[in-house]
């Protein structure tokens, strides 16, 4: 009876570690499968988020893009912590610099822009000032009557309005023809008031010409200051659209093949969880069932252990019972009782674990030894416990042990047997539950 013991229990032991053998492994592939989705996805938003800052680079896809690729790089770390091979650990790494190296790309090139635009706005503050040199210029002109200053004024003007029209061009598409085309309109302001001048100076007679002269000589320095700013601009300019293209080939030369790794892990590693998890399933249809018949078995043995224990007690004194032979056999019939309903509780917790996995055709026949098994058990226990109360009526013969055994041998005499169930119908109904969800089941 204990070797019975013994192997039974080892086979339950061996069963529990095989299922929590495959459950880790089936939890390891999960946790490397969603890495890598998040991997995939982040590759492909911060890709995304590169090139549209790169074409329209505005402060708003610069944050994005910062935010992108700083996930970028949180989850490549993640699917680095979950691989062993070199092979997926040297390309977590590599995507790892790469999100580094496109920080500092964007931190670079956002500095090389800015230089442009505080150009930009300098120019853009210098070419007021001047348009305010040359509309006090034409004020004077006008209120002492001389037109030649006047239309020259005027001319100057108009090449001013056109240079920063081509110089805001310049700034949004970094195109050398409208910096050329600004630096023509700069020139064409200059010669205008070089001939205002010489007009005045030519004059000289009524006062107010040396007044304008100054205005001219103003306005000359400020059209050489907004050229020299046109230039500053232009430089840094420049600087950012190098910057922006040669990133943007690195960029691409980097990820040419990054994508495609995960991508085809992301294939197999959701083959080999689709394997594992099949595997886990068919471990649990057999471990599940196994472990409710050695629960009914162990507790059949332990009622025949707890039974030949019992007679000896009564044999020993079968001819003089005392008041104290009483209590343990009292003891006894409540141990008992505990144990049917351990029993009990063993074969309910079975049969939960077999409706856990009752979607798998092939249990089939494992239902049917189970069910046979258990009323053979259900069988002996009973007769084992009537077997036990006659010896023990035998041996304790009258007197106070007798009279307390009697009404339980009765009882147990009396109860009818339990009704065969009707064999087909647990097979008709699993089939029904089976058939109710087998394409969810086929799809894990």
């Amino acid at each position: 009876m204990t070797l019975l013991v013994l192997v039974l229990g080892l086979l339950a032991y061996c069963a529990v570690a095989a299922v929590g053998q495959n459950y880790q492994s089936y939890r390891e592939a999960s946790k490397q499968t969603l890495a890598i989705n998040g991997l995939a996805d982040g590759l492909l938003q911060a890709r995304t988020a590169a090139f549209a800052y790169r074409d329209v680079p505005t402060d708003a896809a610069k944050d994005v893009g910062n935010s992108r690729f700083a996930a970028l790089r949180r989850a490549a770390e993640n699917y680095r912590d979950t691989q062993s091979d070199a092979a997926g650990i040297a390309v977590a790494d590599r995507i790892v610099q790469l999100a580094a190296a496109y920080g500092h790309d964007f931190q670079t090139i956002s500095e090389a822009r800015a230089d442009a635009a505080l150009a930009h706005d300098a120019l853009s503050h210098l070419s007021e000032d001047t348009r305010a040199s040359l509309t006090a210029l034409g004020q004077l002109a006008a209120g002492n009557g001389s037109v030649s200053v006047l239309r020259r004024q005027s001319q100057a003007t108009e090449a001013l309005l056109l240079a920063h029209m081509h110089v805001d061009a310049y700034f949004s598409a970094a195109d050398e023809a409208q910096y050329q085309a600004a630096a023509s309109a700069f020139q064409s302001a200059a010669t205008s008031l070089t001939m205002a001048k010489s007009g005045l100076a030519r004059g000289g007679i009524y006062g107010w010409e040396n007044e304008a002269i100054a205005l001219v000589d103003t306005a000359f320095a400020e059209i050489d200051a907004l050229q020299g700013a046109a230039a500053d601009m232009r430089g840094a300019l420049l600087q950012y659209v190098t910057l922006r293209d040669r990133s943007r080939i690195w960029t691409a030369a980097q990820m040419r093949d990054i994508p495609d790794n995960p991508a085809h892990d992301i294939v197999d590693q959701q083959n080999e969880l689709g394997l594992r998890g099949r595997a886990l399933a068919r471990q649990m249809l057999f471990a599940i069932p196994a472990l409710g018949v050695v629960a009914l078995l162990l507790s059949g043995a332990i009622s025949i252990a707890v039974g030949r224990w019992i007679k000896r007690p009564l044999h020993g004194g079968a001819t003089a019972p005392t008041a104290g032979q009483a209590t343990p056999l009292e003891q006894t019939v409540a141990a008992l009782e505990d144990l049917t309903a351990s029993v009990k509780l063993s074969a309910e917790r079975a049969k939960m674990g077999a409706n856990t996995i009752n979607t798998i055709d092939a249990g089939e026949d494992s239902l049917k030894m189970i069910t046979k098994i258990t009323e053979a058990m259900s069988d002996i226990s009973r007769q084992t416990n009537l077997l036990v109360l006659n010896a023990g009526g035998g041996a304790a013969g009258t007197g106070s042990v007798a009279s307390k055994i009697a009404p339980v041998k009765s009882t147990l005499g009396t109860l009818p047997k339990p009704p065969k169930p009707a064999p087909q119908l647990p097979l008709l109904v699993l089939r029904k539950k089976v058939f109710a969800r087998h394409e969810a089941w086929a799809d894990f």
